[in-house]
């Protein structure tokens, strides 16, 4: 066995989210010698139940293995419907274990990625379950920074304490990125008020949630500039993915 390879695989199967939990299981199935093999993980996401494949496949000419793809399935606790997306593992712009129950749950994430010439952007990205891939995935709508969403400012004009202090806001946009949502406190007349936050790109806005995750509706109507700008913006974005433009991942649902 290759043992290099071996530890190099177990690296990269930790940090795109999957632990340490299935390293007994790499070790027998690249020893077995085979061409290629899935490993299994499972695990709850709050009362969700998130189960993935990984998917592993032997180089034609060495004895090195490589981590190609995982396909993660959520099954949402209040529903029987179960949405399935499968993930290429890339050298940058990895899709994190986590960010893929994110993205399933209809969040968005925010992540480097490199264009088919080789040049690193910068891109929100967000399922559409709408709509589906020729291989059955969903499309993965992407919106780069032409599109106009500044969650620095977004998060600015609410009310929140974290917005008293620079590291704290910089964690908070963090958070917000991986997709999750996140909690903050709302600072108003009567007090504090726990709140989540999650990004939504495609609107140029934040959602709200109380502490019992029901949507707090923001009592602000967009002015004429602001229309304006979200249909120039959507122009730009779809001119964005027309081919020769960087390539999209995709997921499906069953």
């Amino acid at each position: 066995m290759n043992q290099k390879n071996f530890e190099y695989l177990q690296d990269q199967i930790k940090y795109s989210g999957f632990g340490t939990g299935l390293s007994s299981a790499l070790e027998e199935n690249i020893k077995a010698g085979k061409d290629n093999f899935v490993l299994h993980h499972q695990v709850k996401q709050g009362p969700d139940q998130l189960n993935s494949m990984l998917y592993f496949r032997k180089s034609a000419e060495t004895d090195r293995y490589f981590f190609n793809s995982f396909e993660s399935t959520l099954k949402k606790a209040d529903s029987a419907q179960t949405y399935t997306q499968r993930f290429a593992v890339l050298r940058e712009g990895n899709i994190t274990r986590k960010e893929a129950y994110n993205l399933l749950d209809g969040r968005s994430i925010h992540k480097e990625l490199v264009s088919r010439e080789g040049r690193l952007y910068n891109s929100w990205l967000a399922l559409d379950f709408k709509q589906h891939e020729s291989n059955g995935n969903f499309k993965m709508q992407r919106y780069n920074n032409r599109y106009g969403f500044d969650l620095y400012q977004s998060l600015s004009q609410l009310p929140l304490k974290e917005n008293l202090s620079e590291p704290v806001k910089r964690e908070l946009i963090d958070s917000l990125k991986k997709g999750n949502r996140t909690p903050a406190t709302l600072q108003g007349p009567d007090g504090e008020q726990k709140i989540f936050i999650e990004a939504n790109p495609k609107f140029k806005t934040l959602l709200v949630f109380d502490q019992n995750q029901q949507r707090l509706r923001q009592h602000r109507e967009p002015s004429e500039q602001q229309t304006r700008s979200h249909a120039q913006a959507e122009t730009n974005r779809k001119e964005d993915q027309q081919p020769g433009n960087p390539s999209k991942r995709r997921g499906r649902k069953i």
